[in-house]
């Protein structure tokens, strides 16, 4: 899928065009301002983004930068993640650091335990499971229509 055609090494040489069709030389678009080019970058994914990156060295400074795209590709990446704060400058790299961690079969000890000093980490929201019979749903704030208990560790 996506994930593994960003990872893989690829080369960053000008596609190879036929006579007669647009070439690299023909490029008007390089001639737009860098706010310009961006805009434009910011609607692509983010396996158009990373192949335009590979087009000439113009392209490749253009489509690094985060405003190109990776700012809106990251913060879509992230949106139900409860943990990213390590990477603070979307981008290429932040983006394909954010796949390959989401590969990963375990758990730092910063998202599990809070840290009150500093007031971060996680903050859980706990209640008891229906199944563990109305003894523990009685006293329950979730079942009584308020909010969840919260706690850290």
């Amino acid at each position: 899928m996506m994930a593994s055609s960003l990872t893989e090494k690829r080369s960053c040489s000008p596609p190879s065009f036929k006579k007669g069709k647009w070439t690299v030389d023909d490029d008007h678009l390089s001639e737009l301002p860098e706010e310009i080019l961006c805009r434009v970058t910011s609607f692509l994914n983010a396996k158009s983004l990373y192949e335009l990156h590979c087009v000439n060295p113009h392209y490749h400074s253009i489509c690094l930068q985060r405003k190109a795209g990776w700012e809106y590709l990251c913060q879509y990446l992230w949106k139900t993640k409860v943990h990213h704060a390590t990477i603070r400058q979307p981008s290429l790299s932040a983006y394909l650091l954010s796949i390959q961690d989401s590969h990963r079969q375990y758990l730092h000890l910063e998202e599990l335990c809070y840290n009150a000093e500093l007031h971060i980490g996680t903050i859980w929201s706990f209640r008891f499971k229906e199944s563990a019979g109305s003894d523990w749903t009685h006293v329950d704030p979730w079942y009584n229509g308020e909010p969840c208990r919260k706690m850290v560790f």
